[in-house]
């Protein structure tokens, strides 16, 4: 039985990781499309990535259903910045104010659904 829960759960985990690849191209592509985009324009990039779903570099791999959400969301807020602002520096920066912003609203959130629970 534990064997076969774990067969699905791995087959979850697939579909996830499926769904989340297009997203990380269109953001990479966005962004190379950019004038004068850098090595450390990716790596910025995918640092915040990290900070924000609480992975370490070279973790994507082994990253749960909900970081997996989590980066889809983020690539997608990406794309639009990217196609927003010609600076990647600017775009990058854009990106981790928006990032912080909805770091901001997740734990406001959850302050407030704390509150409603006492």
């Amino acid at each position: 039985m534990r064997v076969t829960k774990a067969f699905a759960n791995s087959r979850e985990r697939e579909k996830v990781k499926r769904e989340y690849l297009p997203f990380y191209h269109q953001s990479r592509y966005a962004l190379s499309m950019m004038k004068d985009v850098k090595k450390y324009h990716y790596i910025n990039l995918a640092k915040a990535e990290n900070r924000f779903t609480g992975l370490y570099s070279g973790e994507r791999q082994t990253a749960n259903e909900q970081q997996l959400g989590a980066l889809i969301i983020l690539q997608q807020i990406e794309s639009a910045v990217f196609n927003e602002i010609d600076s990647p520096t600017e775009a990058i920066r854009e990106v981790k104010r928006r990032i912080s912003a909805l770091s901001d609203l997740i734990t406001s959130n959850k302050t407030i659904n704390n509150l409603r629970t006492r």
